[in-house]
C-alpha cells in the first residue's frame, strides 16, 4: 500500500506529492502460559481414559503436563488394554497402571503400582513407592535427570524394572532393603545373561563387552569412600539409603561418580584383594559389591576376579558423563590405604586367575 507526503521544491513555489511506502509494524503477542491438566474427578472419578475426569474435559496427551493431587483417598486407573500419555506427571495420589502409560518425568509424593499386564515408561520415577508386577522402563539416558528416587520398591510376580543405563536411589525407613535389592538383581542378572525378571538392565544385557552391571551399596558405604557430604547424582544422602548404579564390573567404590578416566582402578583391586585375603586367612566369606563380590554370590572368588579383570581391560570413559557432580575423593577406608600396594602385589601370587 502507498501513502503520499507533500514536499516543497527548492524554489519554494511548487508542491509535489511524493509516494512513500508504509512500513509494516509487527505487534507483539500477549505472553501465553501453557496450563497443566489436573485431575478433578468430574467423570467416573476413577479412570484415566474418562475425559470428564480432567480439568479440560479432554484426556491428556504426550504434550500435556499432568497433575493428580486431590485430598482424600484416590486411585487413578489406567485401564487394561488402554493407552495413556503425558509430557510430565506430578502425582500425589495412587496410580494403578493396568494398561500402558508413557510419560516424561513422574514426580511427587504418590504411589505407583504396575500390576501384571501393565507397562510404564518414564524418564524417571520419583515417588514414595513403586510396586511392579508388570513392566517398568526408564529409557536410556545416563544423566542425573534420569535417576529415579523412591522410598519403597517392590518387584514380584515376574515383574521387570529396567533401569537401562540409569541409576536408582531407595531412601528407606527402618531395616535396610539392600539384601532385597541384591536378590532382585541376582534374579534378573541370571548368571550374567540378564534374561531373568526383577531389577534389570537391558543396557548391561546388550553391552558388547559384557562388562557392565548394576552395582549396589548403602549410602553409608559410599560415604566411607568419598566423605560424609558426597552426593549421589545430585541427591543429598542420609545413612539409610540403597544406591543402585549402572557401572562397570569391578567399580567397587563407584568412582564413576567423578569425571576421571575409567571406573576400575587400583583402589577397586585393593578392595577385592583385601576381602580375598581376609577370607583366605579364615575370616569367613565376604559379600557385597563394595567388597569385590561383583556377581553377588556372597563370596569373593575367581569369578569376581574374572569380572574385574575383563572390565579393567575393556572399559571406556566413565559411564556417568562429566556433567555429574564433581567430587573429590576425601578419604578411603583405612584398610584400603594400608594394603593398596601389598594387596595388589599379593594378588599376583595368591589369587585365582
Amino acid at each position: 500500500m502507498l501513502r503520499y507526503s507533500s514536499r516543497r521544491v527548492a524554489n519554494g513555489q511548487s508542491v509535489h506529492r511524493v509516494p512513500t511506502h508504509r512500513v509494516p509494524v509487527r505487534e507483539a503477542l500477549e505472553p501465553r502460559r501453557l496450563l497443566s491438566i489436573a485431575w478433578d474427578g468430574g467423570g467416573d472419578g476413577i479412570h484415566w481414559g474418562d475425559r470428564f475426569n480432567w480439568s479440560t474435559d479432554t484426556q491428556p496427551t504426550s504434550a500435556d503436563d499432568v497433575v493428580i493431587n486431590v485430598s482424600g483417598s484416590l486411585t487413578v486407573v489406567v485401564q487394561a488394554a488402554s493407552s495413556a500419555a503425558a509430557k510430565s506427571l506430578d502425582n500425589a495420589n495412587n496410580l494403578s497402571v493396568q494398561g500402558s502409560l508413557v510419560s516424561g518425568p513422574v514426580d511427587g509424593t504418590g504411589d505407583v503400582a504396575v500390576p501384571s499386564g501393565g507397562s510404564l515408561s518414564a524418564t524417571h520415577i520419583r515417588q514414595t513407592s513403586l510396586s511392579v508386577q508388570g513392566n517398568v522402563l526408564i529409557p536410556s539416558n545416563g544423566q542425573n535427570a534420569a535417576t529415579s528416587a523412591l522410598k519403597s520398591l517392590s518387584i514380584s510376580g515376574g515383574g521387570d524394572f529396567d533401569l537401562r543405563d540409569n541409576n536408582l536411589l531407595i531412601d528407606y525407613t527402618g531395616a535396610s532393603v539392600l539384601d532385597a535389592v541384591v536378590a532382585s538383581i541376582v534374579l534378573a542378572r541370571h548368571n550374567g545373561t540378564w534374561d531373568g525378571h526383577g531389577l534389570t538392565s537391558a543396557a548391561a544385557k546388550n553391552q558388547p563387552q559384557h562388562n557392565t552391571s548394576l552395582g549396589t551399596m548403602e549410602a553409608l558405604q559410599l560415604k566411607q569412600f568419598w566423605g560424609p557430604s558426597v552426593q549421589f547424582d545430585g541427591f543429598n544422602l542420609d545413612d539409610s539409603a540403597v544406591l543402585v548404579k549402572y557401572t562397570y564390573y569391578g567399580d567397587a567404590d563407584f568412582n564413576g561418580l567423578t569425571s576421571q578416566k575409567g571406573s576400575v582402578t587400583a583402589y577397586d583391586y585393593a578392595q577385592i584383594d583385601t576381602s580375598f585375603n581376609i577370607q583366605a586367612g579364615g575370616g569367613g566369606n565376604i559379600g557385597g559389591w563394595c567388597n569385590g563380590d561383583f556377581d553377588y554370590n556372597y563370596v569373593v572368588d575367581g569369578a569376581d576376579y574374572a569380572l574385574i579383570d575383563s572390565a579393567f581391560n575393556t572399559q571406556g570413559p566413565p559411564l556417568r558423563p562429566s556433567n555429574s557432580q564433581p567430587i573429590v575423593k576425601q578419604s578411603v577406608p583405612s584398610s584400603v590405604d594400608d594394603v593398596l600396594e601389598s594387596a595388589v602385589m599379593s594378588r599376583d601370587s595368591s589369587t585365582p586367575r
